[in-house]
């Protein structure tokens, strides 16, 4: 079994709590504002929070069809969240992938997004 670890920044305009509100929305939101990428994210079991296990369809825009994911963790108060994706061909050969997010408020009000894949 190996890791792989890849990290990344994104710096935001927007406060930390309303992008982490918009991240948590992003099942809404990403098949609306990009349908060519996202055909649909639905929620297969649980209510939306931790435990529960999504699918996302991709859109003809995106190399591969399908991924299943779990929810690990959500921790609204440090805003950040975690993630597993175990099945589906957006894995390309791997058995899962772990993501883990956090957002960080930045000194002129908007927030720095810390990625890890």
């Amino acid at each position: 079994m190996s890791v792989i670890n890849r990290e990344f920044e994104v710096s935001s305009s927007l406060p930390a709590d309303k992008l982490f509100k918009l991240c948590l929305d992003f099942d809404t939101l990403a098949p609306k504002i990009e349908p060519q990428a996202f055909k649909s994210i639905d929620l297969i079991k649980g209510d939306g929070g931790v435990g529960s296990i999504k699918r996302t369809t991709y859109g003809d825009a995106v190399p591969f069809t399908s991924a299943k994911y779990k929810i690990d963790a959500i921790d609204a108060r440090n805003f950040s969240a975690t993630y597993t994706v175990f099945e589906g061909d957006a894995l390309m050969g791997l058995d899962s992938a772990t993501h883990h997010f956090k957002l960080v408020p930045s000194a002129d009000g908007g927030a720095v997004f810390h990625g890890l894949l």
